[in-house]
């Protein structure tokens, strides 16, 4: 019953992340909508695996770049990496900079949570930086880094992942 509470508690604030994200995307100050597909690799202990990467943000911000939003990566259900740990997701804030036309240095923070199992989830904070390159108007290309400091009951673990990924903005 313990683990299904943590369950839903992980709903509701998935979904109020979800509202959120909708709201703010829609207001007028928020600039651009996102969409994000990419490659990932993720590394903890010693042993890699790799997968997909999927996301939803939202641009704004003239000076300093902003952007808030969620990914989720598909590391697959059988990996290396470990058998009883399976997707890996976050909610984050970044906060960039333009360092030269049309490329942005950011540094990152968030929630992150990884199923443990089919019942649990280890949760922490996530944090890490990237540099995006805007091709066009709609098209950027992202590379990051982020450490995922996890943690469930007795079970403590890092994460650190590195993503390649293409995003669309509308």
């Amino acid at each position: 019953m313990k683990n299904k509470n943590k369950i839903l508690t992980l709903s509701k604030k998935l979904m109020l992340s979800g509202v959120l994200l909708a709201t703010i995307s829609s207001n007028s100050y928020a600039g651009q909508g996102a969409l994000t597909a990419g490659y990932t690799s993720a590394s903890s202990g010693g042993v890699s695996t790799s997968g997909v990467s999927v996301g939803y943000g939202a641009y704004f911000g003239d000076t300093y770049k902003q952007s808030i939003g969620f990914t989720i990566d598909f590391l697959g259900e059988n990996n290396s990496y470990n058998e009883e740990k399976g997707n890996l997701g976050n909610i984050y804030y970044n906060l960039g900079y333009e360092i030269l036309p049309d490329t942005i240095a950011y540094a990152t923070i968030g929630y992150g949570f990884q199923a443990l199992g089919s019942s649990a989830y280890a949760t922490g904070l996530s944090s890490g930086v990237g540099i995006q390159y805007e091709i066009n108007k709609n098209f950027s290309i992202d590379a990051g880094y982020k450490n995922f400091d996890l943690s469930n009951q007795d079970l403590k673990y890092d994460i650190k992942t590195t993503n390649l990924s293409l995003v669309f903005k509308y």
